[in-house]
Formats: C-alpha cells, structure tokens, sequence
C-alpha cells in the first residue's frame, strides 16, 4: 500500500511538469493589439461622427471588421484580406451613446470601444460698449 502511494505522489509532479510544458507548446499566439493597428474617433460635424481605423499586420486567413452600436445592431461589416486596412468611416449620430469596433480573425484581435456623450453649451460673450 506504502509502495502504490508513494509511486503516485513520485509521478505526480512528473505528470504536472509535462503538461505544463506541453500546454504551452500546444498554445498560439495572438498578435499583440497595438501592433494590429488603432481605431480613433476623429470629429463629430453635421450630425455625423467620424472614426479612423488603421489596421495592420492582417493574417493571410484574413478577419472580419465589425461596428456595433449599444443596442447591439450591426452598422458595418466587411471581411479583410491579408496586408492592412485604412478608412475613415462616417457614420450618423442618430442616438449613439455607444460604439464598438471588433477586428477578429483566426490569430488576430483588435478592439475599441467608445462612449458617447452629448452636451450643449451655451456661451454668453459680453463686450463693454
């Protein structure tokens, strides 16, 4: 019984190690986010919102760019080929309070999310006559 128990506890550590070890050869990895590129909100004008997205480093499996809003309704989407992706999008400020940008492929990640919020200033410019 000694002999059993003691074979196991030796071996245990053993097992561990090797799976700890094969785990992590098994694993991929993601391309860093910043190196994929940036997404960045550029001006609000004439009711619309502007949004630069620059995306680089695009696998040769391609991924899909999608643009969500709060309720959860697809805006845009469109399938990227390999190399990189520059455009400025226009969209309609039509109650955005929130939008999302996901760039997801087989072996690349890119997000951004931005908060929307409105405000009307009033300013008063009083000259001395």
């Amino acid at each position: 019984m000694k002999s059993t128990t003691l074979k196991k506890a030796a071996l245990l550590p053993v097992i561990c190690l090797s799976l700890l070890c094969f785990g992590q050869a098994a694993g991929f990895t993601v391309n860093n986010e910043k190196e994929n590129g940036k997404i960045e909100f550029v001006k609000s004008e004439n009711g619309q919102l502007f949004f630069e997205v620059d995306i680089k480093n695009i696998p040769p499996g391609g991924c899909v760019l999608r643009i969500i809003n709060q309720e959860g309704e697809e805006i845009f989407e469109n399938n990227l080929k390999e190399g990189s992706y520059h455009k400025t999008f226009q969209i309609p400020n039509e109650g955005i309070t929130k939008i999302f940008f996901d760039v997801n492929g087989k072996k690349y990640r890119l997000s951004e999310s931005f908060n929307l919020e409105f405000k009307v200033e009033t300013r008063l410019a009083v000259t001395k006559i």
